[in-house]
């Protein structure tokens, strides 16, 4: 049994499951104190002058950092000083402090999410004995076993110590065990107390120590050796023990931080340092004086190091309870890798812990002010993704991140109301010939004959009309009755294969007039793969988490393959989004605010029936958010988009920090600008009018001298 345990490995490594890493280059449009967010997430320590991994400074408009050593997907970076500068939130030069020489790419480490596939309940990190500070396995061997090197498993003085100690005290107060004796234990037997039991240990022990080295029985303890628990998970190994107590790689504690450590295998329980402060303290400052009587460490050093509080983490974790993220990383991994054993890999996700813990946050505070207007405990789902190429940032499945609940944002299929207008807007636009942003829309009362003999009269929000409207007035206002009538001109079998051909999804869309007000189901994440390429010019990217997967031994088992589709004119999607801005300027997401208006946000609000569900999608220069709030019953909510799931969005872009959506339209779109007839109608302008608008092919309004530089270089400025 130890010979076949032995010959192979002694536990199974997890999977370990790895935010983004966040990557940064020259002109890159990130604020400083993003950054800085960011080296607090990965609990880098703010020092006047960095000089070890894990520390950064902050001076001005400056960042230096030393980055810790970390394998990435596509190869080992180590150790490296770097010193950013920032201007006008974008990065304007990044520079090695060392050589001095400048960089126009660098990467800080991604955070760890959490392990998978690990041994039973068993977490561990691996790292050999000899890679581990000398501090801790001074403690561990001055504390456990100081004669390691030199016995043959079994130590007969240590034995004769503990008897004699344990006569003496009435109790058992010292073991005589060696690390290879409680190795044994730990891998092959069982906690029972007796006679025959240590009698085993021994023999196996001497057994272990003559056919392996000390190399090897050294590496098994410190990666063994249990030092707590996370709920029903066991925290194994020193450098998982670091990360679960102060959330530091092991390289980076401090001498008491390590005693602490080796003080923890007497009894992980009972000097709990969470529970057991006190009793935790004493015990490490045991170990740290083993070490000053040793003489490795200085009397002001120890005088230092016992002097210091525990300075553990609030909470011990290892693993974030995120199950909506965790999950979805299991089904793409089954997809990838069907079948495949992924022990010991690493899996590289595209999550970006700022816009996580922003939208947990957004959720957290603004659902109970929410749940008290609905009368009623709402649910939730929040997504956010990088619409230029799919990368899932964010993801919530219900109001309670931490639960494993009900996953609304995977598969909560809800009807999607007035959230499917801009796809609508978008199919008109693809024919400049015959629709612009200014044309024209009734909105008059409308009865249409329904297949079954019934009549069904539309009617907007406000239960007003205004006669006609512009399509980016009825796109901005969510006008009900103009939409109609722009579905039946273009056809709704029509429109309805352009939603699929959009959303890559296969829906249920039946193609009846009420389609075009959301009349059909999505789910959350359907719906931003839906905006998708709207919000990317109208190139489709599939929705994804797992960017790549490496083995034990670095090779890639499986890297995501970016396959873009066109699926609709570049132009199209632009102007679509410039309504869309409007709908933030001044229509139903107004509420917005400053900062919407300040960074030219995009979006558009929904409500479905009887307040049934608030919908809210939003686009800024970074990322789509998309935001679903209702009851598990489907009942009544009492909000519509604007005041229930665009409250969240307020506070989320609010909280992250918005970065300003910047068209770059093509050759063929001119800005034209339009003054605004009546409510809702638009007429060219020569003059400075009240709203100016991308046109594709803009031709039609040549005549009135209305499109040239002049304008178009207005409308830069807007943007500059």
């Amino acid at each position: 049994m130890v010979e076949q345990r032995f010959s192979g490995p002694l536990f199974e490594l997890p999977t370990v499951v790895y935010a983004r890493p966040m990557t940064l280059n020259l002109d890159l449009a990130v604020k400083q104190q993003e950054v800085v967010d960011e080296l607090k997430t990965l609990n880098y320590q703010l020092v006047d002058k960095p000089a070890h991994s894990g520390e950064y400074s902050v001076a001005g408009n400056n960042i230096t950092l030393v980055r810790r050593p970390f394998e990435f997907a596509d190869g080992f970076r180590d150790v490296q000083r770097v010193k950013l500068t920032f201007s006008r939130s974008r990065i304007q030069s990044m520079a090695d402090v060392d050589s001095g020489m400048g960089l126009g790419l660098f990467q800080l480490e991604p955070k760890m999410m959490g392990l998978m596939g690990e041994d039973g309940n068993q977490h561990r990190l691996y790292q050999s004995w000899k890679s581990m500070p000398e501090g801790v396995v001074k403690a561990l061997l001055l504390t456990e076993d100081r004669a390691f090197f030199e016995h043959d498993g079994v130590s007969v003085t240590a034995i004769a110590r503990a008897f004699f100690t344990n006569v003496k005290a009435g109790r058992t107060v010292q073991g005589g065990s060696t690390l290879t004796q409680q190795l044994t234990k730990n891998l092959f037997l069982s906690s029972e107390r007796s006679w025959s039991r240590k009698i085993r240990e021994a023999y196996m022990a001497l057994l272990i120590d003559s056919r392996y080295t000390k190399d090897d029985i050294l590496d098994g303890y410190v990666n063994q050796v249990y030092l707590g628990q996370q709920g029903k998970d066991a925290i194994h190994g020193f450098e998982l023990g670091a990360q679960f107590y102060f959330n530091r790689p092991l390289q980076e504690l401090r001498i008491d931080q390590q005693a602490l450590l080796v003080a923890l295998i007497k009894g992980p329980s009972y000097y709990n340092p969470w529970r057991f402060p006190e009793r935790a303290k004493a015990r490490r400052n045991t170990v740290l004086k083993l070490l000053s009587d040793d003489g490795h460490l200085e009397p002001k050093e120890y005088e230092t190091a016992i002097a210091r509080e525990l300075d553990i983490q609030v909470r011990g974790h290892v693993s974030l309870s995120r199950p909506a993220y965790f999950d979805l990383v299991s089904d793409e991994l089954e997809v990838a890798l069907p079948g495949r054993s992924i022990k010991g890999a690493r899996i590289f996700t595209t999550l970006d812990p700022l816009s996580q813990q922003k939208a947990e946050s957004s959720l957290l505070s603004t659902l109970p002010l929410l749940d008290a207007k609905a009368g009623v405990e709402l649910e939730a789902a929040f997504i956010s993704i990088d619409y230029s190429n799919g990368a899932i940032r964010a993801i919530v499945g219900n109001r309670n991140p931490n639960f494993a609940g009900f996953n609304y944002a995977r598969h909560g299929k809800r009807q999607v109301g007035s959230i499917i207008k801009p796809a609508v807007t978008m199919a008109a636009l693809r024919s400049p010939e015959k629709y612009n942003l200014a044309s024209a829309l009734d909105d008059k009362p409308l009865t249409v004959k329904q297949p079954n003999g019934d009549n069904w009269k539309p009617r907007n929000y406000s239960r007003e009309f205004w006669g006609e409207a512009s399509l980016y007035a009825s796109l901005a206002h969510s006008l009900n009755v103009p939409m109609v009538n722009l579905g039946m001109e273009l056809g709704l079998e029509n429109v309805a294969d352009f939603i699929e051909q959009l959303s890559g999804q296969h829906n249920e869309i039946n193609p009846l007039p009420s389609m075009v007000l959301g009349a059909f189901e999505m789910t959350p994440l359907e719906v931003s793969g839906l905006y998708q390429p709207i919000a990317n010019h109208g190139a489709r990217q599939q929705a994804y988490l797992i960017s790549e997967v490496v083995d034990a031994k670095s090779k890639i088992l499986y890297q995501h393959k970016l396959n873009p589709e066109q699926v609709a004119p570049e132009q199209a999607a632009d102007l679509t989004i410039a309504a869309m801005q409007g709908a933030v300027s001044e229509g139903t997401a107004k509420s917005l605010g400053s900062v919407g208006v300040k960074y030219k946000l995009a979006g558009k609000t929904g409500t479905t029936n009887n307040n049934r569900d608030s919908w809210y999608v939003g686009v800024d220069g970074r990322e789509l958010v998309t935001v679903w709030l209702g009851r598990g019953d489907n009942g009544n909510t009492k909000l519509t988009g604007a005041t229930g799931a665009l409250s969240v969005y307020r506070h989320y872009v609010t909280q992250r920090g918005a970065i300003e959506i910047s068209p770059h339209y093509a050759d063929d779109v001119e800005m034209v600008n339009f003054s605004r007839r009546g409510q809702g109608k638009l007429a060219a302008s020569c003059g400075r009018g009240s709203v100016t608008l991308p046109v594709w092919g803009a031709s039609q309004f040549t005549s009135s001298g209305c499109v040239g530089d002049e304008i178009t270089n207005f409308f830069k400025s807007l943007f500059n």
